[in-house]
């Protein structure tokens, strides 16, 4: 079972799935994995758990593990296409058949960190002020947002185990209450920390600075592709999305009263 962590991470890549969607899976699970040895008439379906397809299973849909991973055991059938996605800057897919579907991997990629530049840049052009504090902050404090976004991820994370053992009508909507919160606290961060590493890179490129939003474009463009180098980028995604929730908690708790002016459309310096 994956961390929970990766419940977020996901969200913009279920375009993919409508297909599985369109009618009720043959089995389905939120939070749980699910092993089938036997035939299942329509799609497997689970979110933020496991498929493990075993020697007699034969699917006749999709089987989708959306935050979780999907095993094809030898002898499996998929009448469809089994998907992984463990994270919304890296995810794995498969034929039925088992076989690496490299042009469904990178385009869903590309589409994925599509996604991350226009949703960050918007909210560079949304919310000017805070990601100009956030960025200037982050400059200034170095990693010390670190600590405070261990905390608060540590402090959702329980958050997410209490909703779910409250079980009854109480489960799945405080779980998606805690996940949107998670999401929206990475994006907002990711957005500030891709601030910082554009104006980086742009002060040692080219020598001077441009406005946020294309700073944020820049530097998020540089993480997420980061985010594909083989493990090492996985342990500097899972950095940069803890740091990014510390920082995104110190921008939007700050008085709107310390914010900069719109004036100061580079960011102090």
């Amino acid at each position: 079972m994956k961390g929970w962590g990766v419940l977020a991470r996901a969200f913009l890549a279920l375009w993919v799935v409508t297909p599985a969607w369109a009618a009720p899976p043959g089995r389905a699970a939120i939070l749980e994995d699910i092993r089938v040895d036997g035939p299942v008439k329509g799609d497997v379906v689970t979110i933020g758990g496991d498929i493990v397809l075993g020697p007699g299973a034969h699917v006749t849909g999709h089987a989708l593990s959306i935050f979780g991973r999907v095993e094809v055991e030898p002898g499996a059938r998929i009448e469809g296409r089994s998907l992984a996605v463990d994270s919304l800057a890296g995810l794995s897919a498969e034929t039925g058949a088992g076989a690496a579907d490299h042009r469904a991997v990178w385009g869903l990629r590309m589409l994925i960190a599509g996604c991350w530049l226009t949703v960050t840049t918007l909210l560079a052009l949304a919310l000017p002020r805070r990601i100009i504090r956030g960025e200037w902050l982050v400059r200034r404090t170095g990693v010390g947002g670190l600590g405070l976004g261990v905390l608060v991820t540590v402090t959702l994370f329980v958050a997410l185990v209490a909703v779910v053992g409250l079980g009854g009508g109480f489960a799945v909507p405080g779980t998606l209450a805690v996940v949107g919160l998670y999401v929206g606290l990475k994006v907002f961060g990711v957005a500030i920390l891709g601030g910082t590493v554009g104006r980086w890179l742009l002060r040692r490129a080219a020598h001077r600075v441009a406005p946020m939003p294309t700073m944020v474009f820049l530097g998020v463009l540089v993480l997420v592709l980061g985010r594909l180098v083989p493990v090492v980028g996985g342990v500097l995604w899972a950095v940069v999305s803890i740091w990014g929730v510390g920082a995104a908690v110190t921008v939007l708790a700050m008085d709107p009263a310390r914010l900069l002016t719109p004036a100061e459309s580079h960011g102090p310096e």
